[in-house]
Parts: C-alpha cells; sequence; structure tokens
C-alpha cells in the first residue's frame, strides 16, 4: 500500500540547490527524488542505496538520516516492509542525540512508522507515533501547516474506525480549514477531507450538512476525470440515499464507481475492492444474496493478496461475504467467516468497534437458524452493547439486531419480547433525517 508523500527535503528537490547535487551524494539523492516522483521505485531505491554509500563522513550525517527515511518509504511502497522498519528505526535513532533541532524530519520518520502500523491494522500503536509525528511537525510549521493535516486527517481516521466520532470531527475539521486556506477546491488532498467528513455526518443522521458539503464536493471532483476520488464521492452518495431510505438509487451509482475505478486504478487494486463491499452490502440489503456473494468473493480475494489475511480489509470482505451466505441459508459456511473476522477486529480494536457488533450480529442469525437458541442470545446481546457503546443508543444500525432478537425472544415465549419490539419499533420511526 503507498505511503502518502509529505514534501521533500528541500535541499535535495528538483529545485534545489546546486551545492547539494554536487557530490555524489547530493546527485543521489537528487535523482532518486526525481526517480520517485516518477513512480520509478526500482530506480529510486537504486539511487538511495548509492547516496547511503557516498555518506560516509560525520559532517554527512543530516544528509545520511535523510536518505535512510527517503529509503525506508521507497522499501514500504514497494512491499518491504521489514526493511522499511529498520531503516526508520534507524533513521529516528540517528536524531535522537540532537532531536530538538530537526522537528521536520523526525516528522516525517514518524508519520512514516506510524502509517505502516495503521496499515497493519495496529491502531493503538499507530495512534501514539502519529501524535508524536503530529507535535514534530506543529513544531517545525505550526497548526495550520498542511503537513500537520495531513497526519491529522489519518488521526482522524482512527478515531472514526474506534468509533470516537467526536475527536474524529475536530481532526477532520481542523485539516480542512487548513486544506480550504492553502488547497483549490479540486485538490485531491482537500476532496478526500472534506469527503471523510461526508461520510461521518451520514453515519451520525447529520443529512442535510452531509449532503451539502457532498454537492460541494462533487463539484470539485467532476474536474478531476477518472480520479479515484471522484468514484468516491459517488460511494459517498449511494451511502446517503440508502441511509435516507432510498436504496433503488444508490445502486446505478455504484455501479459507476466500480466502473470508474477498474478504469483508473485497476480491476484488482483495493480501491475497486471497496466500491465491491458497498455493492455487496446494497445487493444483500435488496434481496439479491448470490450476487452480493460474487461481490464480496471478489473483494476478498483482493484484500487477501494486497493487505494480507488477517488484515482489517480482509475482516469486513468476509463479514460481507458471511453476511450474503447467511441470507441463502449456507449457514455452516458463514459461521467461520464470521468468526474469523471477529478475530481480527478483537484484535485491531481493543476496546470495540461497531464492526465488532456487526460479527456478533451475523453469528447470533446462524446461531438462531442452525437451533441454537441460548448461543444466539448471547450473540445478539453482545451486538447490541457494542453498537450502543460505539454508535449511540438510537443509531440505526441497531434496529436489525433489536428485532432479530426480539424475534427470538417472542420464540422463546421470553417476557422481554414486547420491550425490545417496541423498541425497535421507535427507532424505525425516528429514521428520518436529523438536523
Amino acid at each position: 500500500m503507498r505511503i502518502l508523500l509529505i514534501g521533500v527535503f528541500a535541499s535535495y528537490s528538483a529545485a534545489g540547490s546546486a551545492q547539494a547535487a554536487a557530490d555524489g551524494c547530493g546527485r543521489d539523492m537528487r535523482s532518486a527524488y526525481e526517480a520517485r516522483m516518477s513512480s520509478r521505485l526500482p530506480d529510486a531505491k537504486r539511487f538511495l542505496d548509492g547516496a547511503l554509500a557516498n555518506c560516509t563522513d560525520d559532517s554527512q550525517h543530516l544528509r545520511r538520516t535523510e536518505a535512510a527515511t527517503l529509503l525506508a518509504e521507497v522499501h514500504y511502497e514497494l512491499g518491504e516492509s521489514t526493511r522499511a522498519d529498520a531503516l526508520w528505526s534507524e533513521a529516528l535513532s540517528a536524531t535522537e542525540p540532537n532531536a530538538g533541532a530537526h522537528p521536520s524530519l523526525r516528522g516525517r520518520i514518524l508519520f512514516g512508522q506510524g502509517n505502516a502500523l495503521f496499515n497493519q491494522g495496529r491502531l493503538a500503536e499507530a495512534e501514539r507515533i502519529l501524535l508524536q509525528s503530529a507535535s514534530e511537525f506543529t513544531r517545525a510549521f505550526g497548526e495550520t501547516h498542511e503537513k500537520t493535516a495531513v497526519v491529522k486527517t489519518l488521526l482522524a481516521k482512527i478515531c472514526y474506525l474506534a468509533g470516537r466520532y467526536a475527536e474524529a470531527e475536530r481532526l477532520w475539521s481542523a485539516a480542512a480549514s487548513v486544506h480550504r486556506a492553502r488547497l483549490a477546491p479540486a485538490h485531491p488532498d482537500r476532496i478526500g477531507t472534506e469527503l471523510a467528513l461526508c461520510k461521518l455526518y451520514a453515519m451520525q443522521r447529520r443529512f442535510e450538512q452531509a449532503e451539502a458539503l457532498l454537492g460541494s464536493v462533487s463539484d470539485a471532483a467532476s474536474q478531476l476525470g477518472d480520479h479515484p476520488y471522484v468514484a468516491e464521492t459517488l460511494m459517498t452518495a449511494a451511502s446517503l440515499h440508502r441511509m435516507m431510505g432510498s436504496a433503488e438509487r444508490a445502486e446505478p451509482l455504484l455501479r459507476k464507481a466500480l466502473a470508474m475505478q477498474e478504469r483508473s486504478t485497476g480491476i484488482a487494486s483495493p480501491a475497486t475492492a471497496e466500491v465491491l463491499l458497498d455493492l455487496s452490502s446494497l445487493l444483500v440489503e435488496e434481496g439479491k444474496p448470490a450476487m452480493a456473494e460474487q461481490e464480496a468473493k471478489r473483494a476478498l480475494e483482493i484484500f487477501h493478496r494486497t493487505d494480507g489475511a488477517d488484515s482489517e480489509a480482509v475482516s469486513r470482505s468476509e463479514t460481507r461475504l458471511a453476511t450474503a451466505l447467511a441470507r441463502q441459508g449456507r449457514y455452516k459456511e458463514a459461521q467461520p467467516l464470521f468468526e474469523h473476522a471477529l478475530s481480527i477486529l478483537e484484535r485491531a480494536y481493543p476496546r470495540g468497534h461497531a464492526a465488532s457488533g456487526d460479527c456478533y450480529f451475523g453469528l447470533g442469525e446462524v446461531s438462531a437458524n442452525s437451533g441454537r437458541s441460548k448461543e444466539a442470545s448471547g450473540h445478539y446481546r453482545r451486538a447490541i452493547e457494542i453498537l450502543e457503546r460505539t454508535l449511540g443508543p438510537t443509531h440505526p444500525a441497531l434496529i436489525g439486531v433489536i428485532s432479530q432478537y426480539a424475534k427470538l425472544l417472542r420464540r422463546e415465549k421470553s417476557a422481554e419480547a414486547a420491550a425490545f419490539e417496541r423498541r425497535a419499533n421507535e427507532l424505525s420511526r425516528g429514521l428520518g433525517p436529523k438536523p
């Protein structure tokens, strides 16, 4: 997975000084930047290996650290994470004797480490390191600099994934303010941050705010052609239609987004797989589980290859696939998928996450339809507890699990059934747009 590139070291950019490029190390660094910016990663790696070999003098200590930092990023983008981790650690250690002197460099190293941990699903570790990165960039450039904003967007995503929506909104709003002041409306970084806010507003049922922001983002994104963010605006619009009870308007938007991602990023890219997951979820909702199964399988195959068997993306894919199988009555096939997805989530989010609630809901469905009522009751209760804690007690995601639990209780002739039925009905009546 590609790492976000936070600027360049000015002395070695294409516009850098002639003095910096006068010796072998400087020439190699400058060539490496040019190669990387052209996506010629093997060439960049070769030049940076040369730069490290040439940076042997004590006076070139800082230059060597910069070369190691960039080489770590290149190794990471090439999928060589072990070597990347070693280089980041070496570079960070090299700055320790005079840590206060190079906050920009330390911020970049820490960002690389934090981004890598985030992509491995190690969110608690990633958050700790990214907070350090944000602190270093703030010292170097201030709160309102683009580099600080980039780190805040990733911290916001961690908060969002963990269900800490107020923190996520604060961080994304801060980043959006920086981007609006410094970037054109069609700049990908600005669009990405505003799309994240759209999704957050929709998750909180703040539909008017979400629709208003999405309208301006869509207008800006239309200038980007087949850029992945254009497809993401379509996906966000589809999600809004579903949340507002207009699922029939969502499928054409997702089909268009899928075709766009396949053209721009490839038929086996993670971006394409994300659309496939949304489409699978919608098809289940529309009563087309066999079609949903095919889309989820394709997404799972992609994420297995790109993110690894125990990644958060694989967990989401397995949950979608298991749901499609369960809706076809294939409970024995669905159960191990729900269980493996849940094991990934509970390792990644020890404080709990809404997606864990979805897995427990699925396991409750499997158990209820397999004649294991006591086991199903435990799963449903656990799902309700997690969803209430992470999303709030009135979130529409609770309707399905509470309704199914009420049905189970009614079959078991439990006195609790009526209370859960009333609550499901009350939540359903409250589904209209919220201010």
